[in-house]
């Protein structure tokens, strides 16, 4: 692996700086492995919190200052959808980023 890895992250405008939240699976489907193996050694604060568990989700997007997220479109609709329900606004968070993948 070498710098490369991190290329298709880093178009979608996520560098260094960044924190991420990877909330992609980590079973059988890869997306959660994929992604974590491609920024090994490139560089971003990685947050492994894997699928699931909305509130937690919402709850470390605050918490951890997150600036980029990681996850199906769907479920990151759901994450917004739930974050109004809980009277947290997405648009203050430092959330600025997003690779959204893994579905039709």
């Amino acid at each position: 692996m070498d710098q490369r890895d991190g290329a298709s992250l880093a178009s979608c405008g996520i560098t260094h700086g960044d924190i991420v939240q990877n909330a992609y699976g980590y079973g059988l489907f890869t997306g959660g492995l994929g992604l974590t193996m491609a920024r090994k050694r490139w560089g971003p604060r990685w947050w492994r919190f894997s699928g699931g568990n909305t509130e937690r989700q919402i709850m470390l997007m605050k918490d951890f200052k997150v600036t980029a997220i990681c996850c199906t479109p769907s479920y990151f609709i759901h994450l917004l959808e739930r974050a109004g329900e809980l009277g947290v606004d997405v648009r203050e968070l430092p959330l600025r980023a997003g690779v959204f993948g893994a579905e039709p």
